[in-house]
């Protein structure tokens, strides 16, 4: 079965938090991938967008996680995979059947046989740079990346893949300029641009980056793909926009917060028909829409159990008073008294609405605020 831990690099005790943070961060990278120009690197990416859609709704949810974490402590250890060349496949031909397959140990060894074979072949020191970035071994992979643009350097995807390792070594200068090489020579290549876009998000040009994805949008020769791109940007930038973070993630302190992450998400659900990019548009949705309305907060000054008893006793007085006034007939006491009520709920009903009564945003600032100058826990 699959490790879903080992897919996201993480600690099978990790928390959902850091769970849901490390599958969105691999779903963006993979996705982009999915329209990758080489049909192995495409058939790998769509098959790791869909384990890890499957990782989120295992991990996520409390019972199943429990179930799956039995089930993989009794499942046995995998074994080592050994290439198969039992068939007329060349080392190249099983090195990609390979990578199709997840299998990066027996594609590594099929693609370096290729490689030992002729050194001058640029696919070998593609797939070799495609495995090691997937393993984790980034510096490898950027040696491998710039062989194979210097032995193939009109080939447009050389370069993209090479861009790709770049940015996850997070060399956004280098990265830019590979991508913009890949769309130089081949203007039609979206994955390029959107690399672009992504680089630049990384490094916080959010509005270059969405801006770039907008444009390319109307005229995309897959307008499903980029939608789900420019939605998973927009979320990103979303997320990118509260100026408080706590050890369980952000946290809308303003209502400019609150306004600009909503334009964001109703602009995601306008481009994506992804269901678990509409999940996480409703999840945060909901998450403004309590930050937007109003909750009951016990004001500081009703916490003082001295002037809550006073303001009871008062009540209780001018009530009293005011069945003396009804009992005694006059007219003039009696409209007195109604206007006493009147300025007195006037005055008194706002100030405990809007004192009592606060925005999510507001209670959130004041914990922000509670835990930054007390150290009181979130």
């Amino acid at each position: 079965m699959d490790d879903y831990y080992a897919l996201l690099g993480v600690e099978r005790t990790a928390p959902a938090s850091e769970l849901e943070k490390e599958i969105r961060k691999q779903l963006r990278t993979w996705s982009k991938r999915s329209n990758h120009p080489d049909l192995s690197r495409r058939q790998e990416a769509e098959r790791r967008v869909q384990q890890l859609s499957e990782a989120r709704k295992i991990l996520l949810d409390e019972q199943k996680r429990a179930e799956y974490d039995r089930a993989l402590a009794a499942a046995p250890a995998p074994r080592e995979a050994v290439p198969d060349k039992s068939t007329d496949l060349s080392w190249i031909d099983e090195a990609r059947r390979r990578v199709a397959a997840g299998d990066f140990l027996s594609a590594a060894y099929a693609a370096r046989e290729a490689r030992d074979a002729d050194p001058n072949d640029p696919e070998a020191w593609g797939i070799l740079a495609w495995v090691n970035a997937e393993t984790g071994n980034l510096r490898d992979a950027l040696y491998e990346a710039t062989r194979a643009v210097e032995l193939e350097p009109g080939e447009a995807s050389r370069h993209l893949d090479l861009g790709d390792i770049q940015a996850r070594m997070r060399m956004a200068d280098a990265a830019i300029a590979s991508y913009r090489r890949a769309q130089e020579l081949d203007p039609g290549l979206e994955e390029a641009t959107v690399g672009i876009a992504l680089t630049l998000q990384d490094t916080g040009r959010h509005a270059e980056a969405l801006e770039m994805l907008e444009q390319l949008l109307p005229r995309s020769g897959d307008p499903q793909w980029l939608g789900d791109q420019l939605a998973m940007a927009l979320i990103t930038a979303a997320e990118a926009m509260p100026r408080v973070r706590t050890p369980t993630g952000i946290l809308v302190t303003s209502p400019a917060e609150v306004e600009y992450m909503r334009r964001h998400m109703l602009r995601a659900r306008m481009v994506t028909q992804d269901p678990d990019l509409l999940a996480t548009i409703d999840e945060m949705e909901r998450m403004l829409q309590w930050c937007a309305d109003r909750h009951w907060q016990t004001p500081a000054w009703m916490g003082n159990g001295c002037l809550i008893a006073a303001g009871v006793v008062g009540l209780i007085v001018a009530g009293i008073i005011s069945l003396g006034v009804l009992g005694s007939g006059v007219l003039e006491d009696i409209l007195a008294m109604l206007v006493f009520w009147v300025i007195g709920l006037a005055v008194i009903v706002p100030i405990i609405y809007f004192s009592a009564f606060v925005p999510g945003w507001r209670i959130n600032q004041m914990a922000y605020f509670r835990q930054t100058v007390y150290g009181r826990p979130w």
